[in-house]
């Protein structure tokens, strides 16, 4: 799972607004409900916290969220010890570069 957000910063001399993007990175991997919410629920109390707030200095001060983005990628089959892999996708690269 990623959990990214932004949020508006305001610059108090000029009235300049910036949209700052936080990438605070990736979960570990999850094979739990519960463990994925436990993951999710500590990501969001710290974004909410005031004193989390990254800015580029003194001058920028927090106005308002912008966006929450949460991404989840579901594997259903572990990737190795499956088998070979299908001929589409073993010729994949092969294949994009003669078309070059």
């Amino acid at each position: 799972m990623r959990h990214n957000y932004s949020y508006w910063l305001e610059n108090i001399e000029d009235g300049t607004i910036l949209l700052f993007y936080k990438n605070p990175g990736g979960s570990p991997w999850i094979k739990r409900y519960v463990e994925a919410k436990n993951w999710l629920r500590e990501k969001e109390e710290a974004r909410l916290n005031i004193d989390n707030i990254e800015r580029p200095n003194t001058k920028w001060v927090f106005r308002d969220y912008s966006d929450v983005d949460v991404k989840v990628v579901l594997d259903r089959q572990p990737l190795l010890g499956t088998g070979p892999l299908p001929d589409w996708l073993r010729n994949f690269a092969g294949g994009a570069r003669d078309q070059w």
